[in-house]
């Protein structure tokens, strides 16, 4: 059954010269509606202290799909003595849950895979985190854009690249041509990027992250949650028109009467700003993923303040911070994340002990990401001794399917 969940009323405002559909304080007002809850409740969440020593996986969410591999799931983690897994709940602007605001996946045999996994996993002691892909919101080919997805419903919330922003801001984001534009430039530019985003940037979209994750914290007795391109996707993107006026704010103050001037006379060119000022557009941008992750936080630990905060980032510190915007190491200096999980998926040994070193220097708890799925099984335990010994709160394993197809499992081995 449908019931309503709640009415977003979003203000007007201008970029100078483009009319700001999705502009903080602006004229689009929806309802979203959400299925009723679940009645099972999950078995309550035994009090206990976290592992001294994280062991654990990312599942990734199509080894939800299927009920029967749950439990497979859960005794390959204990053959594999792991005690935490990730599990992906949110992949591409869907709910791999029941009662939530976003549409569900075609191809599931059983109702709620969140629910599946965690009654299981909690029976034999894993602790279990849900893995919320936060930006990344569709597949470049549009196959899992369904007609309630946000892509649909609110395309004023999507990113837009800097190649392309005259022409699709020229557009209303309710004209076709701007969501089929989109799609078209990431289907012809797998290398640069994986699909369609949302635009941290953007309050409403904020707002509508750090609600999912909220949803989780309250309805699961998940140990966690655990953010996932918490990013953008390289360097020229951030151009969709709520971010245009929110770089506006924060640029304005910082001007100068000529340099205001000159912006006014520069109003139909969406990216001049960007352009002219590439140091403050690379602070706003570094300032909105920050705000994004603090707002999905806060809400978090408004929902339940023992659900710890985590996030899937880009290996090196620096780098992460001047290609995708992701300022990682801040997070869990001001407490915003309780632990960081950079994605170290270095295939020679060499490469990924230094960036381990590197990892280590931040000050904060890291979980030590390990990308099982291309390294042989021997070389996967190795790092996740050294993990350990040199000194991180823990590792990863990208991905828990690895544990059996890479033969790191015993039972596996031939």
């Amino acid at each position: 059954m449908l019931s309503p969940f709640r009415i977003c009323l979003l203000g007007l405002g201008l970029v100078w010269g483009l009319s700001a559909c999705s502009a903080p304080g602006s004229p689009a007002s929806t309802e979203t509606t959400a299925q009723e809850p679940s009645p099972k409740t999950p078995r309550p969440r035994p009090v206990r202290t976290r592992p001294e020593f994280v062991r654990g996986a990312w599942v990734v969410r199509t080894d939800l799909a299927k009920l029967s591999r749950h439990d497979r799931i859960v005794a390959d983690a204990l053959e594999a003595k792991l005690n935490t897994l990730v599990v992906q709940v949110r992949g591409r602007g869907d709910a791999w849950f029941e009662g939530g605001v976003e549409p569900q996946p075609t191809g599931l045999d059983h109702a709620d895979p969140l629910y599946e996994i965690v009654d299981r996993a909690l029976a034999e002691g894993l602790f279990i985190h849900a893995w919320v892909n936060a930006n990344l919101v569709g597949s470049s080919d549009g196959s899992t854009l369904a007609p309630t997805h946000l892509a649909r419903v609110h395309p004023e919330w999507l990113m837009v690249p800097e190649p392309k922003a005259q022409a699709l801001l020229a557009l209303e984001p309710s004209d076709p041509r701007f969501l089929s534009g989109l799609l078209q430039y990431a289907k012809e530019r797998p290398n640069e990027v994986e699909g369609i985003y949302g635009d941290p940037a953007n309050p409403a979209y904020r707002a509508h992250v750090a609600s999912i994750a909220a949803d989780l914290a309250t309805r699961y007795a998940i140990d966690g949650i655990h953010l996932d391109y918490i990013r953008y996707p390289g360097s020229n993107w951030g151009f969709s028109r709520a971010g245009l006026a929110e770089f506006r704010r924060f640029l304005e103050p910082k001007l100068t009467a000529a340099e205001m001037k000159e912006a006014r006379a520069k109003a139909n060119d969406p990216t001049w700003l960007a352009r002219k000022f590439p140091a403050r557009w690379q602070e706003f941008r570094l300032a909105s993923v920050t705000a994004m992750v603090r707002e999905v936080s806060r809400a978090v630990r408004a929902a339940r303040s023992t659900c710890a905060m985590s996030a899937a980032v880009f290996p090196d510190p620096d780098s992460a911070k001047v290609k995708v915007a992701q300022d990682w190491t801040r997070w869990l200096e001001d407490g915003v994340l309780n632990f960081a999980c950079p994605m170290n998926y270095a295939k020679e040994a060499g490469e990924w002990t230094r960036l381990l070193e590197r990892e280590l220097t931040a000050k904060g708890p890291i979980w030590a990401g390990i990308g099982a799925y291309q390294i042989d099984a021997e070389e996967t335990r190795t790092r996740m001794g050294l993990s350990q010994s040199r000194g991180a709160a823990g590792f990863m394993l990208f991905s828990h399917s690895s544990l059996r197809a890479r033969g790191i499992l015993p039972s596996s081995r031939p």
